[in-house]
């Protein structure tokens, strides 16, 4: 807000490591250095039980799970959730995987950034 800074408030969105660009008078410059949103949150589960064979939906809160067109994946222990459905940026359901357990990490990656519950 100067002639030598500038202030801008980015988009919604998911990511790290993007490059940011500047177009004054039609002339872009690349700034050096890069912007990563804040990597996702899990708050808390919601689920009654599970059983081993798996196909259970569980609800999942949280923050910064990205946009609907995010790249995102969910595992439960070391095994990944076959369905994934956004629902907001702060809500997803996942189908449990097949696996056997007890307080097993739930691991939420959006665009490469890692969210552990």
């Amino acid at each position: 807000t100067s002639d030598s800074q500038v202030l801008a408030v980015p988009p919604d969105g998911q990511g790290k490591d993007l490059s940011v660009s500047i177009n004054i008078a039609s002339r872009t410059m690349t700034l050096a250095t890069s912007f990563s949103y804040d990597a996702p949150a899990i708050t808390s589960i919601v689920y009654s039980s599970a059983p081993t064979s798996g196909g259970t939906e569980v609800t999942i809160f949280g923050r910064n799970f990205g946009l609907s067109s995010a790249a995102r994946s969910v595992t439960i222990g070391a095994t990944t959730c076959p369905a994934v459905t956004y629902i907001s940026h702060i809500v997803m359901k996942v189908t449990t995987p097949a696996g056997a357990g007890k307080q097993l990490q739930v691991v939420v990656q959006v665009e490469g950034q890692t969210g552990i519950y």
